[in-house]
């Protein structure tokens, strides 16, 4: 077997010419067969290595097409998000005036709840509080849900009577 200098190719495919590759000195003499005799250090100059005629107006052009593209994305999804805001709000409107609806028809065919029966609407409240107070532990309340199950069961009893 004899030494023989291997040769190395290397192919770069650059589809964007607006990018460029930057080597050093020593890649550019290394590429083009010169000796290595002196290799050089840190202060090695970059070089740049493009293909193609010059590139800098089609990359400002490229760039503002961009963004205008990107602009024009960004009208979209705002109108997308303000449209949906808006639908929201309106239907969080109509929620809320038929949860008074309902709250009036209700009172209408059975009076007001709180002030007929004060004591379990107090309980409501002890319940209420204790799941603001836990909300991920809900069985911390059961002592409430006792009571108000009890105070409704004494109601019950007491207009049987």
């Amino acid at each position: 077997m004899v030494d023989s200098p291997r040769s190395r190719s290397i192919t770069i495919v650059n589809e964007d010419p607006s990018r460029l590759i930057l080597v050093t000195e020593s890649v550019v003499k290394r590429l083009k067969g010169a000796s290595q005799a002196k290799p050089q250090t840190s202060r090695d100059t970059l070089h740049s290595v493009s293909s193609g005629p010059d590139i800098s107006s089609k990359k400002n052009d490229t760039l503002t097409a961009r963004e205008e593209e990107l602009l024009e994305i960004e009208g979209y999804w705002m109108d997308r998000l303000q449209s949906m805001d808006d639908n929201h709000t309106r239907m969080n409107h109509l929620a809320e005036k038929d949860m008074e609806r309902s709250l009036a028809d209700y009172e209408r065919k059975f009076g007001n709840a709180a002030a007929a029966h004060p004591k379990c609407f107090l309980n409501i409240k002890d319940i209420i509080e204790c799941y603001k107070e836990n909300p991920k532990q809900t069985l911390k309340c059961n002592k409430e849900m006792e009571a108000f199950s009890e105070c409704l069961d004494n109601l019950y009893v007491e207009d049987c009577h």
